[in-house]
Protein backbone atom coordinates (compact mmCIF):
# COMPACT_ATOMS: atom_id res chain seq x y z
CA UNK A 1 0.00 0.00 0.00
CA UNK A 2 1.35 3.38 -0.98
CA UNK A 3 0.54 6.62 0.78
CA UNK A 4 0.95 9.80 -1.15
CA UNK A 5 2.46 12.61 0.90
CA UNK A 6 2.91 16.17 -0.33
CA UNK A 7 6.38 17.32 -1.06
CA UNK A 8 8.05 18.74 2.08
CA UNK A 9 9.02 21.92 0.22
CA UNK A 10 5.37 22.46 -0.76
CA UNK A 11 4.28 22.17 2.87
CA UNK A 12 6.91 24.65 4.00
CA UNK A 13 5.95 27.08 1.23
CA UNK A 14 2.24 26.81 2.07
CA UNK A 15 2.88 27.32 5.78
CA UNK A 16 5.08 30.33 5.04
CA UNK A 17 2.31 31.88 2.97
CA UNK A 18 -0.28 31.18 5.67
CA UNK A 19 1.88 32.73 8.39
CA UNK A 20 2.64 35.75 6.20
CA UNK A 21 -1.06 36.28 5.56
CA UNK A 22 -1.95 35.88 9.23
CA UNK A 23 0.75 38.27 10.37
CA UNK A 24 -0.02 40.76 7.63
CA UNK A 25 -3.73 40.88 8.42
CA UNK A 26 -3.20 41.29 12.16
CA UNK A 27 -0.42 43.82 11.94
CA UNK A 28 -1.45 47.43 11.57
CA UNK A 29 1.12 50.16 11.12
CA UNK A 30 -0.19 53.69 11.41
CA UNK A 31 1.36 57.05 11.96
CA UNK A 32 -0.70 59.48 14.00
CA UNK A 33 0.38 63.07 14.03
CA UNK A 34 -0.97 65.24 16.78
CA UNK A 35 -0.59 68.93 16.22
CA UNK A 36 -2.18 71.93 17.86
CA UNK A 37 -1.93 75.61 17.36
CA UNK A 38 -2.27 78.01 20.26
CA UNK A 39 -2.70 80.96 17.92
CA UNK A 40 -6.39 81.44 18.73
CA UNK A 41 -7.32 83.47 21.79
CA UNK A 42 -9.67 80.78 23.09
CA UNK A 43 -7.70 78.74 25.58
CA UNK A 44 -7.77 75.73 25.98
CA UNK A 45 -8.49 74.80 22.36
CA UNK A 46 -11.60 72.79 21.49
CA UNK A 47 -11.13 69.16 22.49
CA UNK A 48 -8.64 69.95 25.25
CA UNK A 49 -9.23 70.06 29.00
CA UNK A 50 -7.15 71.87 31.60
CA UNK A 51 -7.44 69.86 34.81
CA UNK A 52 -6.13 71.24 38.09
CA UNK A 53 -4.73 68.23 39.94
CA UNK A 54 -3.02 70.07 42.80
CA UNK A 55 -1.94 73.57 43.79
CA UNK A 56 -3.32 76.65 42.05
CA UNK A 57 -1.37 76.86 38.78
CA UNK A 58 -2.99 75.89 35.49
CA UNK A 59 -1.95 76.13 31.86
CA UNK A 60 -2.43 79.48 30.13
CA UNK A 61 -1.83 80.93 26.69
CA UNK A 62 1.19 83.20 26.25
CA UNK A 63 2.66 85.16 23.37
CA UNK A 64 6.10 85.58 24.96
CA UNK A 65 7.99 84.35 27.96
CA UNK A 66 10.48 85.68 30.48
CA UNK A 67 13.19 84.00 32.55
CA UNK A 68 14.38 83.09 29.95
CA UNK A 69 13.11 85.56 27.38
CA UNK A 70 11.58 83.62 24.51
CA UNK A 71 8.89 83.66 21.86
CA UNK A 72 6.62 80.88 20.57
CA UNK A 73 8.25 78.30 18.37
CA UNK A 74 5.84 79.07 15.54
CA UNK A 75 2.66 81.09 15.30
CA UNK A 76 1.34 83.71 17.70
CA UNK A 77 0.87 81.76 20.93
CA UNK A 78 2.04 78.90 23.08
CA UNK A 79 0.88 76.88 26.04
CA UNK A 80 2.49 78.16 29.24
CA UNK A 81 2.74 76.68 32.72
CA UNK A 82 4.21 78.77 35.54
CA UNK A 83 6.35 76.32 37.48
CA UNK A 84 8.18 78.98 39.49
Amino acid sequence: MKTLLPNKNRIVAKLSIIFALLLGVNQVNAQVLLTESFDGTTFVPVGWTDVLTSGTATWTRATAGTFPTQTPHSGAGEAYFNSW
